[in-house]
């Protein structure tokens, strides 16, 4: 029978709360980052369809353009979750992206001719 002073020799995590928890927080930071990307590829996406070249059936338009709101609001929430501790720098980035969504989807809007 195993003692309980080895249940954790393997696993680090076990051994380290600490280091589990800043694992967990540059994982939320990373994932402010990727949402952050995906609102930006959504803008760049609603920007291409104001073009007079391309007309993709609607639910390609819904599927491209859903990540609009899902990355802005994602990268908001997981942003602010990840700005107390290592992912700090990913947070970061993720929430200027989500920040430069809006603004640019403002700009798409405020601008564009219909």
């Amino acid at each position: 029978m195993a003692s309980t002073r080895d249940a954790g020799a393997g696993r680090p995590d076990l051994q380290d709360p600490d280091r589990a928890a800043g694992r967990r927080a540059d994982l939320i930071g990373l994932v402010a980052l990727v949402l952050g990307f995906a609102a930006v590829a959504a803008l760049i996406w609603l920007w291409a369809l104001t073009l007079p070249n391309v007309n993709p059936p609607n639910w390609v338009r819904i599927l491209g353009v859903l990540w609009l709101p899902v990355g802005v609001v994602g990268a908001g929430w997981a942003g602010l979750l990840g700005l107390r501790g290592p992912g700090r720098r990913w947070s970061v980035v993720g929430l200027s992206l989500a920040g430069l969504a809006v603004v640019g989807f403002v700009t798409l809007i405020a601008t564009a001719s219909y």
